[in-house]
């Protein structure tokens, strides 16, 4: 038997395609940005594709040694961060999930 799709569904699927995309456009665009040519941007020819490849910025940025202390020093955060929120948020919970009494 084949299913039948409701207009409700189709709604729901047509709002979820809307939301996935007004929320991954803009890192879309971020990086096609960052590889199209300043002159092309600056001009709005930039709007769903690179636009005058240029990756000047990437090779600036890897030949950098600040940028690779600045990224360990932020995962580091990152996962010390983490893993304290962990810690204390299962110390809180200990006790509100034994039986009171």
């Amino acid at each position: 038997m084949k299913k039948s799709i409701s207009a409700m569904q189709v709604i729901i699927i047509v709002t979820l395609l809307i939301s996935a995309l007004v929320c991954l456009y803009p890192l879309w665009y971020t990086l096609i940005v960052s590889f199209s040519n300043k002159a092309h941007v600056s001009a709005g020819r930039v709007w769903l594709l690179p636009s005058g490849w240029n990756v000047s910025a990437y090779k600036k940025l890897l030949s950098d040694t600040q940028f690779f202390r600045s990224f360990l020093v932020s995962v580091l955060r990152t996962g010390l961060g983490c893993g304290v929120n962990m810690l204390l948020l299962m110390l809180a919970a200990y006790p509100l999930c034994l039986p009171r009494g």
